[in-house]
């Protein structure tokens, strides 16, 4: 079960692109896992560094699972998903969009 979205973005967003982000991500999350239930935050101007170097345009997903359930394929497919969605709203190139899951049992 996915709990917890966290998306760390090195630009500033305003509030109504954030709330797009938001809607297109929860769109992601119960398409590819049939899930409406999970928290969803952003945090924008956040310093991300790669290979020492600070990204000028680049996005950090953490997404925090508990007890998995669903196939990994799902998780795939969000994860493709959501790297849509920072391709498309913001232009993030895509090798600086970067995604992990955090996987926990009980």
């Amino acid at each position: 079960m996915l709990s917890e979205i966290v998306n760390k973005i090195t630009i500033e967003i305003t509030k109504e692109k954030e709330e797009t982000l938001k809607k297109r991500i929860e769109d992601c999350v119960k398409y590819c896992l049939n899930q409406v239930n999970f928290e969803i935050n952003f945090e924008d101007k956040y310093p991300i560094y790669f290979g020492g170097k600070e990204v000028e345009k680049g996005v950090f997903v953490n997404l925090e699972v508990y007890n998995r359930k669903q196939s990994k394929e799902k998780y795939i497919g969000l994860k493709e998903q959501i790297r849509k969605v920072y391709l498309e709203e913001l232009e993030i190139p895509e090798e600086r969009i970067f995604i992990q899951f955090d996987d926990y049992e009980d």
